[in-house]
């Protein structure tokens, strides 16, 4: 029995043992034959049957359709029929050739429509970069041309300032200079002023014949009447201003009249002056004397009488047509009509007129040095040039 039993393994063991090389021969075969899966091909000459060996020589020396070269560098090749495929084998490796060449074909299209594209998006990239870029230098230099063009204006803008500036300060300084000299030219026509009306105040107290009289009494033939401002009369006369503009300082001038003796009218100009200004101030009236020859005559004579408030003294002015004048100064003015009697002879020997046969105007001034009180009203009437035969007679009033 027990021999029976060891045969019995003996025996299973020998089986499996087959069966394991019978396995690995079958697997070993299938491995060869993936091996070898594209044996045969079509290539020329095709395999040679060894009669010894049962395998088969092979060197083809020409590609064929399915396979270029078939042997892929085996020369001896064991099993296998070596017959080449069919017809419908062909073809169908034909088929296969072609879709894979058309495979190819369109994988090579689609690289090349691919690498194209790419190509081509590379190219709109680096044309939107360098856009991109041209844009960002564009905006560059036009902020560059910007801040030049503002960086000139405002250079051009400094320069003007800086000349208004300059300007501005030479005028300021041209106007200081100016005012200077206009205070000092004032303060030169103060001087000249207060000092003429010295001389003229020393100059009357020597001299009796040039003050203020009461009365004339004279031959009509001695004496030349210029105006008595009534209606018997004619003659160019009237008010004038230094400075029309401004309205602190002014002279106006208005005909009035009152009974004389024989209780008729007696016509008289009245003066309303104001030099009682911020500005040098002088104003006056005038009287044309139409190139009147004085060179007969020894006096110059009219009526003057001050009205509530008035100067008490007042300038006389004779002219020439050469422009030249003579300027006597007149004081004791009174409410009361006086007459004002004025030796010529005096004036003469000042020497500011020399020609006294073409005297053209006959000026009276008021102004702010001279003036006692700075507004005021004065009224004259009867100017008149005289030869001789003056006599003191009682005061005339109206």
């Amino acid at each position: 029995m027990k021999h029976c039993l060891v045969l019995l393994v003996i025996a299973m063991l020998a089986l499996v043992s087959f069966v394991n090389v019978h396995q690995g021969y079958a697997q070993e075969n299938k491995d060869f034959q993936k091996r070898f899966e594209w044996w045969p091909t079509d290539a020329n000459p095709g395999p040679v049957k060894d009669e010894v060996r049962s395998g088969r020589w092979w060197w083809p020396k020409q590609p064929g359709q399915v396979k270029p070269w078939g042997n892929r560098g085996y020369i001896y090749v064991k099993g296998g029929d070596g017959t080449k495929p069919s017809e419908s084998k062909l073809e169908e490796a034909k088929k296969a050739k072609e879709l894979e060449r058309a495979k190819k074909a369109r994988e090579l299209e689609e690289a090349r429509k691919a690498k194209e594209e790419a190509k081509k998006a590379k190219a709109e990239e680096a044309t939107r970069i360098k856009k991109a870029k041209d844009l960002e230098e564009a905006n560059r230099a036009k902020a560059e041309e910007a801040a030049r063009i503002k960086k000139a204006k405002d250079l051009e803008e400094a320069r003007k300032a800086k000349e208004l500036e300059e300007a501005a300060r030479i005028k300021k300084a041209q106007d200081l200079e100016e005012a200077r000299k206009a205070k000092e030219l004032e303060e030169a026509a103060r001087i000249k002023k207060a000092q003429e009306l010295k001389e003229a105040q020393l100059a009357q107290k020597k001299d009796k014949k040039t003050e203020i009289h009461d009365a004339i009494v004279s031959d009509k033939g001695n004496v030349l009447l210029v105006s008595d401002f009534s209606s018997r009369t004619k003659g160019e006369f009237g008010t004038w201003e230094n400075d029309p503009k401004d309205e602190t300082q002014f002279c106006r001038m208005e005909i009035d009249n009152t009974l004389d003796r024989f209780s008729k009218p007696d016509y008289f100009v009245r003066l309303n002056y104001d030099v009682d200004s911020p500005r040098p101030a002088f104003n006056g009236f005038w009287m044309k004397l139409y190139d009147l020859d004085l060179t007969p005559y020894e006096y110059v004579s009219f009526l003057v009488k001050g009205e509530n408030k008035f100067t008490t003294q007042l300038k006389v002015e004779i002219k020439n047509k050469k422009g030249e004048r003579v300027v006597y100064f007149i004081s004791g003015i009174t409410p009361e009509w006086q007459r004002v009697v004025v030796a010529l002879d005096k004036l003469k020997k000042v020497n500011s007129i020399t020609d006294w046969t073409k005297m053209i105007e006959f000026v009276m001034v008021f102004d702010d040095i001279l003036a006692t009180e700075k507004a005021g009203t004065i009224c004259i009437d009867d100017l008149n040039f005289a030869k001789f035969g003056w006599e003191k007679a009682e005061r005339s009033v109206r």
